[in-house]
């Protein structure tokens, strides 16, 4: 029987993932030993035995299934009595207890085990051991899910000899960081930041060249636990001058955008699954998350789960700045769309507001709930200035940029409001539709009816009241019977007792500063048919 240096103690319930990892082991030069190569005919628990006690390192592979296997804990302990073991986990599972002592190597999902970033560190590891030292020191595991995620952004890479860009790489990578540090649901490191790097979960890295007056800059965004790929980029711009402060401006804009922004790709991936997963079993920060979901829907289902995940954050995070603005965003989504609403939804939210903003006096996503919050108790004076906090905390959240914009121009600022609207739009083109709204109602409000209902129809938000109802007014004044009746009843699917609550439950809420606005709009819910009470 020939012995191997390496024995890999798994469940089998991971063969395919051991297999993998084997594998790449093997191809590395390691001698590696699991059951998979018993010996024909050879005696089971012996062989098993007589590979663990020759051996000179133990590997094992933590996963759902393995933190559960007795075999595994058995062999485990021979590593661990012996110092010789080696622990990686995978799908983000904790070692079985007992074990949690000894740093683990995170490899990220089964499926790209083999194929992480950390298996380099697998590998200094194992060789540390079978050359009688230490492993060397790891960072910790990757930090728990209540805790705000990592992201560590690599220097940006120029060509050799091009020091104009050289210095562009510099600057945009600092002000990327600036920039990405001011979304409250993120903490990022830079550069000789040692330790964040190996914890940080996701890699942020890009490179600059350039050719004639073309200047490109290519960014990727990694999952490091998963190994995958979250999101790529390329900005192409004609730069007379690559250190022009405007054009470094504009590139950092888009970067963040696409990746920070509420609607971005990293919240998409740390959003993924959370749908599917009872709300006991999350934590805090997951909790928070459940806000970006909702925002990608509106319904009134969504929102019973976005108001009990956010009084259950309140109580897991009691100090968290994040978890109190989630509960005020929570409370006045029931007084702006009348969704499940209790009475004094507007105190509430006030109370929770306030609450977020003296917990953390930087947050940018605490102030722009207390601005939302302001306009819709009617002060507007407090709400611009608050918003305009908000902005300054973060003035790439396009989200906020959105929503205030679409607020000031209800507030009378029509041109502010488009302005700011238009930029969030052009900032992240992956965007929900209803930041379209400023501009259909401006358009409305101008007798534009064609211009209205082109931007309603891009709206393209079904499950959201809005959409139908604002197809149908456009419609209507256009004169469009068919069209205007299919949106209404579309409409009234999902706000049956409209006649009788719709205007003084949402636009008279949204639209007590534009009395002329609102008659329009009722003029345009008559044509179609529907008179309010």
């Amino acid at each position: 029987m020939e012995m191997a240096d390496i024995f890999i103690s798994y469940s089998r319930d991971d063969r395919d993932t051991v297999t993998a990892l084997a594998e790449a082991l093997e191809a590395e030069g390691y001698s590696v030993w699991w059951d998979h190569n018993l010996s024909a005919g050879g005696r089971f628990v012996a062989e098993i035995e007589a590979q663990l006690d020759a051996a000179r390192v133990v590997l094992v592979v933590w996963s759902k299934s393995s933190v559960q296997s007795m075999w595994v804990a058995d062999e485990a302990n021979v590593g661990l009595e012996r110092d010789i073991l080696v622990p990686v986990v995978i799908d983000g599972v904790r070692p079985k207890l007992g074990f949690r002592q000894i740093q683990s190597i995170d490899l990220g999902d089964r499926e790209q085990a083999a194929r992480s970033e950390n298996f380099g560190l697998l590998k200094e590891a194992l060789a540390a051991r079978l050359n009688g030292r230490s492993p060397p020191r790891i960072a910790e595991p990757l930090q728990p899910a209540e805790e705000t995620p990592w992201i560590f952004m690599e220097p940006l890479t120029a060509p050799a000899g091009d020091d104009e860009l050289a210095e562009l790489a510099k600057a945009l990578g600092e002000e990327i960081c600036s920039a990405l540090a001011r979304f409250s649901h993120l903490k990022v490191a830079f550069e000789d930041q040692h330790k964040p790097q190996f914890n940080a979960r996701y890699m942020l890295k890009g490179a600059l060249r350039r050719g004639g007056r073309k200047l490109r800059l290519t960014m990727q965004l990694r999952n490091r636990p998963k190994g995958n790929q979250v999101w790529g980029g390329t900005f192409d711009r004609v730069a007379d001058d690559v250190l022009d402060l405007d054009l470094q401006d504009d590139l950092v804009d888009h970067v963040v955008a696409a990746v920070a922004d509420p609607f971005g790709a990293l919240v998409r991936d740390l959003c993924a699954g959370l749908d599917h997963k009872d709300l006991d079993a999350q934590t805090a920060y997951e909790l928070v998350l459940r806000q970006f979901i909702y925002k990608q829907r509106i319904t009134s289902d969504e929102h019973l789960v976005l108001r009990d995940a956010a009084e259950r954050a309140v109580k897991k995070a009691p100090n968290d700045a994040n978890a109190w603005a989630l509960l005020a965003h929570a409370h006045l989504e029931e007084y702006k769309h009348e969704f499940n609403h209790e009475p004094g939804a507007r105190a509430r939210a006030l109370a929770a507001a306030r609450r977020a903003v003296d917990l953390d006096r930087n947050n940018a996503y605490a102030h722009f709930q207390l601005a939302e919050l302001q306009y819709f108790r009617k002060d507007l004076g407090a709400f611009r200035a608050t918003a305009e906090r908000a902005r300054a905390l973060n003035s790439r959240d396009t989200e906020s940029l959105a929503m205030i914009g679409i607020l000031m121009g209800y507030a009378g600022d029509w041109e502010r409001g488009m302005e700011m609207t238009t930029r969030a739009m052009e900032l992240n083109p992956d965007h929900p539709g209803w930041y379209r709204y400023c501009s259909f109602f401006h358009a409305y409000l101008q007798g534009d009816y064609e211009k209205a209902l082109e931007i309603a129809e891009r709206v393209n938000m079904p499950s959201y009241f809005a959409d139908p109802y604002t197809r149908c007014i456009a419609h209507a004044q256009l004169g469009h019977e068919r069209q205007a009746k299919e949106a209404l009843e579309e409409f009234l699917a999902q706000w049956p007792d409209a006649q009788r609550t719709f205007r003084t439950h949402h636009f008279e809420r949204w639209l007590f500063a534009q009395p002329n606005l609102i008659a329009r709009v009722d003029e345009g819910f008559a044509k179609a048919g529907l008179i309010f009470d």
